[in-house]
């Protein structure tokens, strides 16, 4: 009996086996490819492609003038058109920082001062120490607020570990499409 049940784990094994590795290939019938020339022209649906449907600017499409100096008027002066202009500008200006977030970085720093030392402090008795001690000579005294100067450059560049650059760079791209899109919706209102 516990052959048996072996025997037929084998079996079934193998059917198993033999069922994956015929699963890898084509069928002989589908493998060659068959063509299909469509017709050069379609009857009943027009060609969107060569289409030359153009959409007349709102000017151009009311008749009335004083119609058209209003409106353009009410898009000059309009505060939601305003604001989603200026919603553009930041999506634009997020998306140049995230385009330059894939470079890297220099700054040049400068900077000039002077630190003045408490007198009962640690560097403060130190230095007033080192001032009177008779090893030292006249130039190697401590002067007492020390000047204090930096000059230099400094880099930081960013990794796009895991994708997180090219992600904040689609991120903005379709916030400045959204941006577009709301200011064109707003004027549409406006107009239609």
């Amino acid at each position: 009996m516990m052959r048996a049940k072996c025997h037929i784990k084998y079996l079934a094994g193998l059917l198993a086996t033999g069922l994956i590795i015929s699963s890898c290939s084509l069928p002989k019938d589908l493998s060659r490819t068959n063509k299909i020339n469509p017709p050069s022209k379609f009857e009943v649906i027009p060609d969107s492609s060569q289409a030359t449907a153009q959409v007349p600017k709102w000017q151009n499409f009311f008749q009335d003038s004083l119609l058209v100096i209003l409106i353009d008027s009410a898009i000059k002066n309009n505060i939601d058109l305003k604001i989603a202009t200026q919603r553009i500008y930041q999506a634009e200006a997020h998306l140049n920082y995230s385009r330059k977030a894939f470079y890297p970085d220099l700054n040049a720093r400068g900077s000039l001062g002077t630190t003045q030392y408490g007198k009962y402090t640690e560097n403060g008795v130190g230095n007033f120490d080192t001032n009177k001690s008779p090893n030292i000579t006249q130039d190697q005294v401590i002067p007492s607020p020390v000047p204090d100067g930096f000059v230099g450059l400094q880099t930081n560049w960013e990794t796009g570990f895991a994708g997180k650059l090219r992600n904040r760079k689609k991120r903005a791209e379709y916030y400045l499409f959204i941006n577009a899109e709301g200011k064109r919706i707003v004027q549409k209102a406006m107009v239609g």
